[in-house]
């Protein structure tokens, strides 16, 4: 059950990954093209993530 507490922090990571290769994109350089699979793999683990917690937060609470 420790690791389940880990999950926020690696979402806060995820959502900072995602913000950095936003900006990444925007810059428009010639090998901006790389983030954009980045950005994807990034926003499917931030969007899982969080669905994860708050099936968390609903087992936690409602199912006793």
């Amino acid at each position: 059950m420790p690791a389940f507490f880990l999950t926020p922090v690696g979402t806060i990571a995820t959502a900072f990954s995602l913000y950095n290769a936003i900006q990444q994109i925007r810059k428009r350089q010639s090998w901006s093209w790389v983030f954009w699979p980045l950005a994807t793999i990034f926003a499917i683990v931030l969007l899982a993530a969080i669905g994860f917690i708050a099936l968390l937060i609903y087992h936690l609470t409602f199912r006793r």
